[in-house]
């Protein structure tokens, strides 16, 4: 009976939630970046995969990268964040980021994101994007999921430049955050 009581007090408080956040892991803090106060808690997530939810694995180590949601102070998360869920063994290299940034270092930006068509006609592959800003331009392309990354940037505003026949551009602010994540809307092209 006790257990029941539980699980219905458990529902009622998924309940309150958003729909999509009904998922809860409860989390051990081995090493604290920011914001950890507590040794463990508890964190949201969506339902599934496709609307950005992220499945923990139990016993699995990752690198979490949650906000607090201001209305109910809840812990949440995403997989369509700027840096999402993920194993530590898979992120060694933004671990000692992370490691450095506490100790008082500034990290490297990056600006990355996902070009997609409106209309259905152009594949987001092979698309052409340009990165103005701290006194020079960088280039990248898409790939075949339309994916694109500018890494190791310094703080700052800056520019992204697509498309051919005519040019679109959108700002993006580092000045307040080390990552940006941009989508690429291909409807005019």
């Amino acid at each position: 009976m006790e257990q029941e009581q539980l699980r219905t007090a458990d529902q009622r408080d998924l309940d309150r939630l958003m729909f999509d956040y009904r998922r809860r892991a409860r989390l051990q803090v081995l090493e604290n970046f920011s914001n950890a106060e507590t040794p463990e808690f508890e964190l949201f997530t969506n339902r599934d995969g496709p609307s950005c939810g992220f499945d923990f694995i139990e016993g699995g180590t990752y690198l979490v990268e949650a906000y607090r949601n201001d209305s109910d102070q809840r812990w949440k998360v995403g997989s369509c964040s700027c840096s999402p869920p993920r194993f530590v063994d898979a992120s060694p290299d933004e671990v000692n980021a992370l490691r450095a940034w506490k100790a008082g270092l500034q990290p490297k930006a990056r600006i990355f994101g996902e070009v997609f068509s409106t209309n259905g006609r152009q594949s987001p592959a092979g698309i052409k994007l340009q990165l103005l800003g701290g006194n020079q331009l960088l280039e990248t392309v898409s790939d075949s999921r339309g994916q694109f990354e500018f890494q190791n940037l310094a703080i700052g505003n800056y520019q992204l430049i697509w498309g051919a026949a005519t040019p679109r551009a959108r700002s993006v602010d580092l000045t307040r955050a080390w990552c940006a994540r941009v989508l690429v809307p291909l409807d005019r092209q």
